[in-house]
């Protein structure tokens, strides 16, 4: 697919979140039926979409946790964890579990969450990671 990449100077000048979140608006959600298949599919858009030199792994280990993807650009680093259809309390909580696993009072995380959420769920996530969405620490972006 041709697409244009982020340029450079964009990441540096905005940073990775930002970046991020620019990208996610320009995702084009595919017709999939698993987490672990969109959580493919936004990898590889990524790579398509991020400088050559950006490092990007799936299911990457950090510190006693597993994020679905590890992306590392120059001297920044951010944790991508996808969530399909959360709909579930158990879904939500296990979804808390990994980000806090993370680590977001010192690393980037953005909650990738793709189709059809719960509201309700959705306001206690944001709810919960208020203060580290404030300090531009924890992203929750809504892919459709």
């Amino acid at each position: 697919r041709d697409q244009p990449r982020v340029a450079e100077h964009d990441l540096a000048q905005h940073g990775i979140l930002a970046s991020l979140h620019s990208l996610l608006e320009t995702f084009k959600l595919p017709d999939l039926s698993k987490e672990l298949e969109y959580s493919n599919a936004l990898a590889n858009y990524l790579k398509s979409a991020l400088p050559e030199d950006a490092r990007i792994e799936r299911e990457y280990r950090h510190e006693g946790t597993t994020c679905d993807i590890f992306i590392a650009y120059q001297n920044e680093e951010a944790f991508l964890e996808v969530k399909w259809k959360l709909a579930r309390k158990a879904d939500y909580d296990r979804l808390i579990g990994q980000v806090e696993g993370l680590k977001p009072k010192k690393n980037n995380v953005v909650v990738v969450l793709i189709g059809d959420t719960n509201q309700q769920l959705l306001g206690r996530l944001n709810e919960h990671f208020a203060g580290q969405v404030k300090e531009k620490r924890v992203a929750i972006e809504s892919v459709r």
